[in-house]
C-alpha cells in the first residue's frame, strides 16, 4: 500500500514526498490563480517544494541523531497533507523573512527535545533568549514565545544561573539587531530589507474560507492534548511536543488578533501541524488504518481547495 513507503527513510519516501509536495502546491497555485496555469505557476510549484525539501532535510538530520528533534519517516507523508490541507485563508505569499522565523523556531524546538532536568542548561537558554529576541526584534508579538520558557525553567537545577543566561542572550541579540540595523538603515527599529520583501508565489485571486484552516488546527490541538499521557511518555518527547502545541496555540491568536505583518495567515500554523499530524500517522500500528487516514485527508483537502 501507499503509506507503506513512509514506514523508513529512503530515497523511495523522500522522492514520493517531493512529488507530493509538487502536486499539492501546483494544484493550490492553479485554484488560487482562478483555474489558470499562469506563465510562472511551474517555478512557483517549484520554489515551494524545495522549501519543503529543506524541511526534510531538518527531518534527515533529526533522524540521524545531529539534532534532537523526534521526527520520524511519517512527516514525510504529514507534509504534503498539510500543504494541501492548510493553504486556506487570504494571501499567499512567502518571503525569505518568514523562512527565517520559522527556522529559528525549528531550532528552538531542538533545544526544546532536550532533557532539562538532568544537568544544566544555561547555554540552551542562552540560545533561547537570543532565537526569541531575533523572531520578536522582526515581529514584537512574537515575544508571546517567551511564555514557554515556563515549561522548561521548572525542570532546572540552576534557576539563577539559567535566567541570567536568557537575560544575557537577549541583551547580546537585541545589541547585534540594533547595530546592524543602524548601521543598514539609519534607524534602531527593524524594517525589513527589500531581499527578504520578495515574495516567492503568486498572490492569489480566488477567495478562499478559513473554516479547513480552522477545524485543522484546532483537532490537531485536541487530539494532542487528550493524547499527550498516552504510550510514549519520554520527557524529551513530552517537551517537544508541548513546544509545538504551544506554537500551534500562537498561530490561532495571531489569526484572531490579526497580528500578521502580512499575508500567508496559514503559515506560522505548517510546522506545529506537520509535526502533530505525523505523530498521529505514527500512532496506527495497523498500515491500514493509515491508508485510511491518509486518503480520507487527501481528499478532503482537494475538495476544501475547489469549493
Amino acid at each position: 500500500m501507499f503509506t507503506n513507503i513512509f514506514k523508513r527513510f529512503s530515497i523511495q519516501a523522500i522522492l514520493a514526498c517531493f512529488f507530493l509536495s509538487l502536486g499539492a502546491n501546483f494544484f493550490n497555485l492553479f485554484w488560487r490563480a482562478g483555474g489558470v496555469i499562469y506563465s510562472k505557476i511551474f517555478y512557483h510549484s517549484l520554489i515551494l517544494t524545495l522549501i519543503v525539501l529543506l524541511l526534510i532535510l531538518i527531518i534527515h538530520l533529526s533522524k540521524s541523531k545531529r539534532l534532537k528533534l523526534n521526527f520520524g519517516s511519517s512527516y514525510l507523508l504529514s507534509f504534503p497533507i498539510c500543504v494541501l490541507l492548510l493553504y486556506q485563508g487570504d494571501g499567499s505569499n512567502l518571503n525569505g523573512q518568514k523562512l527565517i522565523i520559522g527556522l529559528l523556531l525549528l531550532l528552538a524546538g531542538n533545544i526544546f527535545s532536550k532533557e532539562f532536568n538532568k544537568v544544566n542548561k544555561a547555554k540552551d537558554f542562552f540560545n533561547l533568549g537570543m532565537i526569541f529576541t531575533t523572531i520578536s526584534f522582526i515581529n514584537i508579538y512574537l515575544s508571546m514565545f517567551f511564555i514557554s520558557l515556563i515549561f522548561l525553567i521548572q525542570k532546572i537545577i540552576d534557576k539563577q544561573n539559567a535566567l541570567l543566561s536568557l537575560f544575557l542572550g537577549i541583551l547580546s541579540s537585541l545589541s547585534i539587531l540594533i547595530t546592524i540595523t543602524h548601521y543598514s538603515t539609519g534607524q534602531i527599529f527593524y524594517t525589513r530589507p527589500d531581499i527578504l520583501n520578495r515574495n516567492f508565489t503568486f498572490e492569489n485571486v480566488k477567495g478562499f474560507t478559513e473554516f479547513i484552516w480552522s477545524f485543522i488546527v484546532f483537532a490537531l490541538i485536541i487530539f494532542s492534548i487528550v493524547k499527550h499521557n498516552g504510550k510514549d511518555k519520554r520527557l524529551k518527547t513530552n517537551n517537544e511536543k508541548i513546544f509545538m502545541i504551544f506554537w500551534l496555540l500562537i498561530s490561532i491568536v495571531f489569526r484572531f488578533f490579526n497580528l500578521y505583518q502580512d499575508s500567508t495567515l496559514w503559515l506560522l500554523s505548517f510546522i506545529p501541524s506537520a509535526y502533530l499530524l505525523g505523530n498521529i500517522f505514527e500512532r496506527f500500528e495497523k498500515e491500514i488504518n493509515r491508508e485510511i487516514l491518509f486518503y480520507i485527508l487527501f481528499i478532503f483537502g482537494i475538495v476544501s481547495n475547489v469549493i
